[in-house]
């Protein structure tokens, strides 16, 4: 089918052009993207966010999905599994994974088996591109716009940068597809006052991931304003624009309603977490390498803040951006330009768009539609621009360049393609008007494709900035999933009893336990359990991230590992860097050449004890990391009403060693203060000999400073004189508040491991040069004994532990009143039961549960049951049947007046 034709024909029109479309975009998702994916061999996505988050959840709702449809057909039992032990220490499964279980998109995942999701991802991505330039299609063509001018804008709205971010945040796309739509719904809803489209549009963006649904309220709010401001028909009186508010609102209000099934759990979840309110450095305006990344980038490309938002847009879009500022009219489309590319240079917007948090331009895919939307509406223009029109666009087209050059010092060959082809266009509108006007359509088609795959050639050819190095290798995913970080022991080791496991220098993927069903405290999602984040805070748990919602392992805390039911441990054969008392050898395994060993505890741990002592958070906050970590062993830490003891009454070992401490070259110490000079430094700790003990090193409040750094690392290595100890070492890795990251954590215990020879030094090196404030650096010491003490002392009473469908069960005998500790995570969605009666739940050790049980048998169950899931589906089912109700009404007044 030719283009004349396309735009020739006066029937089916809307059908050719969809037909081209699907042709143009497939030829140029395969020269923009498919090219180098399938040239280097690579996945859809990255090792980081894309593999370890995206992927596998896509992979794991697949498998869920399938499970409750197998229970439903097959079984005849409609049962959904809601709680999931393996994310993190457990989690719940519909607000974890909210984000991909609400988008329809991640659906195609129900019929692709595990082992091909890699294709069924990459089948999702394409998909979503495609939907990107449909839904931009169905927005433009509501506007009456020519096709071809419509295909350009198409084009330009898919293609640009800012969808480069569907590779690494797959649901990141999904605002593309939805705004447009929306925006639509706006304009519908204020010329026909028909609200079907734009109820359907924003709960779908509610449920699916209210994060951008903020977002777009903002900007539906502001948009609303420049339809009143600019817009003809509309009448401006006070009556009308308060009419048109409540409509909104109410409107507004029953799309809340309808996304209540998925966003009422979420919300629930997220607003009780310190993330949101956490405070992240806000200048009042970027440097200058910010302002010329985007003035540069603007016609190629630019990653904002390497935040996960992208611009460029290519020498098109720069053109018919010039031609609608010197042409006359068109303001509203002008304001609105203006003030979202100033809105891209102010931190505070992207404060505000971010929820007010960490600035980032997130929002950049509204700026994307408005600047795919200058180009609908100016290329027919490229035509018909005067002589006048053409010198301020030539002038205007050597300005940008040779302020980029010699002000932002712009260069490299991507820069140099967009700036010939800007001076390309610029000479052709010189011609356009000589030529055919379907000469005219062919030639400004073929532009706006050439834009696009010049842009996305220097983003991912291998020769320049390479974009998809970092991905996964093709057909490599789902074996690293389930091979990698020792998975395949989980076959060989009896999990039957729910409990956990733990690993040690040994590389793991995150969330891959998911598809184990098994936890390896491994975890990594924004949506989290803040009680978990408190608690890795209160311990001062050095997980090897210091955000909030990333977090793996215990770091080898022996009592800790114990007291958390880790019943299996995977080293490296030979490594002997592993908790006390995980002593015998259960499996041998080689997973891709490496051996690996996975050891178990002489006395098996559990996900339940029984405490006689119950001590308050009063007395628990006052104590160092390891003096809670002793009392946690001996006692459950509850409300303080509760509370039946004080710490006096435990057996709390003193833990702290003496010790001396010696500046090396590098670093100089004045006060609180830890100077290191630009190669780093080290200071040296010296003290009486250690043996047979854990050493942990504990930073009390540190805090780095150096101009803007983000990040920064602290190592400690331990010595017998000069010899080093290899297994006796460990690494911090802490953030700034300049880093979007930012956790807020700024305590640390450091295990540097077990030794059972003398230790009598060690070497702290700081890695960045800078500042570190630190209020106090203590070192102490659990003896082998004593920890071997507390945790014999764990009273394992329960029996015949399970997990089966959203319900653990055990049996406990109690020969006397006590407290039931369990070790897993609370939630409002636990209901406790005790032989068949319900029992109160307490929230316990920060983030953990307890019930208080009498002495006698007891069968104890917990069912979960997400919080807010029956209200949020009852909401739904009201809105729903309220908005097909209203619906109902509309056409059937629309038939009434057709009747008259």
């Amino acid at each position: 089918m030719g283009v004349k034709k396309l735009f020739g024909m006066k029937d089916n029109k809307t059908k050719k052009y969809f037909a081209l479309y699907t042709l143009i975009f497939f030829i140029l998702f395969f020269l923009c993207f498919g090219v180098y994916l399938i040239l280097y061999k690579k996945t859809f996505f990255r090792y980081y966010d894309g593999f370890d988050q995206h992927y596998i959840s896509f992979m794991y709702l697949g498998k869920w999905g399938r499970s409750i449809l197998k229970d439903i057909f097959v079984n005849h039992h409609f049962s959904i599994p809601l709680w999931n032990p393996a994310i993190g220490y457990g989690a719940d499964i519909p607000t974890s994974l909210a984000a991909y279980l609400w988008d329809p998109f991640n659906w195609i995942t129900l019929f692709i088996p595990a082992k091909y999701a890699e294709i069924g991802y990459a089948a999702m991505i394409i998909i979503k591109f495609y939907a990107c330039g449909i839904s931009y299609s169905i927005f433009a063509l509501h506007r009456k716009h020519p096709y071809y001018s419509i295909l350009c804008g198409a084009v330009i709205y898919t293609f640009s940068a800012v969808g480069y971010v569907g590779f690494y945040q797959s649901f990141f796309i999904n605002p593309l597809i939805i705004f447009p739509l929306l925006i639509l719904g706006v304009d519908i809803l204020f010329e026909k006052k028909k609200p079907q489209l734009y109820v359907i549009m924003l709960a779908i963006s509610f449920a699916s991931y209210f994060y951008f649904a903020y977002m777009m309220c903002i900007l539906v709010f502001f948009y609303c304003i420049m339809k009143i401001c600019f817009g003809e028909k509309t009448d401006k009186n006070i009556r009308n624009i308060l009419q048109l508010f409540i409509r909104f609102l109410l409107f507004s209000l029953l799309a809340l309603g309808i996304s209540a099934i998925s966003l009422l759990p979420s919300l629930i979840v997220i607003l009780q977490t310190d993330r949101i309110s956490l405070s992240h450095y806000l200048p009042v305006l970027f440097d200058k390498s910010y302002y010329s990344g985007i003035v540069i980038g603007w016609t190629s490309f630019y990653n904002m803040l390497a935040r996960d938002c992208n611009i460029g847009w290519g020498a098109i879009a720069f053109i018919c951006v010039i031609i609608l500022f010197v042409q006359k009219g068109k303001w509203r489309i002008k304001t609105e330009f203006i003030l979202m590319t100033i809105g891209l240079c102010i931190p505070f917007v992207g404060h505000v768009m971010n929820g007010m948090s960490y600035t980032t331009n997130r929002w950049v895919w509204a700026y994307d539609l408005v600047v795919a939307l200058i180009v609908t509406m100016m290329v027919p223009e490229l035509k018909k621009v005067s002589y006048y029109q053409k010198l301020i666009l030539m002038i205007s087209s050597f300005l940008y360049i040779i302020v980029c050059r010699g002000y932002f010092k712009a260069s490299g060959e991507s820069f140099d393609t967009a700036a010939l082809l800007i001076l390309l266009i610029t000479g052709l509108c010189f011609i356009f008007a000589k030529i055919t006007e379907q000469q005219f359509r062919n030639i400004i088609v073929f532009l706006s494709c050439v834009c696009v795959v010049c842009s996305s050639f220097f983003v991912y050819s291998s020769d320049y900035y390479n974009g998809f190095n970092d991905n996964i290798d093709a057909g490599e995913a789902y074996t690293l999933v389930m091979n990698k970080g020792g998975l395949p022991l989980l076959n060989e080791v009896d999990i039957s009893n729910g409990t956990r496991f733990d690993r040690f220098g040994i590389e793991s993927i995150r969330n891959a336990t998911w598809m184990y069903g098994v936890s390896g405290i491994n975890f990594y999602i924004s949506v989290y359990n803040n009680y978990i984040d408190q608690f890795h805070s209160a311990v001062a748990l050095n997980t090897t991230n210091a955000s909030s919602y990333l977090y793996s392992g215990l770091n080898r805390r022996s009592e800790l590992e114990a007291l958390l039911g880790v019943n299996h441990y995977f080293v490296n054969a030979g490594n002997m860097s592993k908790p006390i008392g995980f002593d015998t050898i259960e499996a041998n395994l080689d997973v891709n050449g490496n051996e690996l060993q996975s050891y178990k505890p002489l006395i098996d741990n559990s996900l339940f004890y029984m405490f006689d002592k119950k001590v308050s958070y009063n007395e628990f906050n006052s104590l160092n990391p390891i003096e809670k970590q002793q009392v946690l062993m001996q006692a459950c830490v509850v409300d303080n009403k509760k509370a039946n003891t004080t710490v006096k009454n435990l057996d709390i070992q003193p833990s702290t060693i003496k010790y001396s401490l010696m500046p090396m070259d590098g670093v100089t110490v004045n006060g609180d203060t830890v100077s290191v000079a630009n190669d780093g430094g080290q200071l040296e700790l010296q003290f009486d000999n250690q043996i047979n003990s854990e050493l942990y090193l504990y930073f009390n409040t540190i805090n780095f400073k150096n101009g803007e750094s983000t990040a920064y690392t602290v190592s400690a290595q331990g010595y017998d004189g000069n010899q080093k100890i290899n297994n006796l070492s460990d690494t911090l890795s802490g953030y700034t508040w300049y880093n979007h990251m930012y956790g807020k954590k700024i305590k640390w215990l450091l295990n540097l491991g077990m030794t059972t020879e003398s230790a009598n030094k060690i070497i702290i090196t700081f890695n960045n040069a800078g500042n570190y404030s630190i209020k106090d650096i203590q070192l102490f010491k659990r003896p082998i004994e004593s920890v071997q003490r507390n945790i014999k002392k764990l009273r394992r009473v329960a029996k015949n532990v399970h997990y089966t469908g959203n319900r653990y069960k055990c049996d406990v005998e109690m020969d006397k009143s006590g407290t039931l500790f369990a070790s897993i995570p609370y939630s409002q969605g636990w209901t406790a039961y005790d032989n068949g009666k319900k029992i109160s739940i307490n929230r316990t050790d920060t983030a953990f549960m307890s019930f208080d049980l009498n002495r006698g048998e007891h069968q104890i169950e917990l069912v979960y049951r997400t919080p807010g899931l029956f209200v949020g589906t009852i909401t739904t089912i009201i809105a729903i049947a309220i908005f097909v109700t209203i619906c109902m009404k509309l056409k059937r007044e629309v038939e009434d007046k057709r009747m008259r």
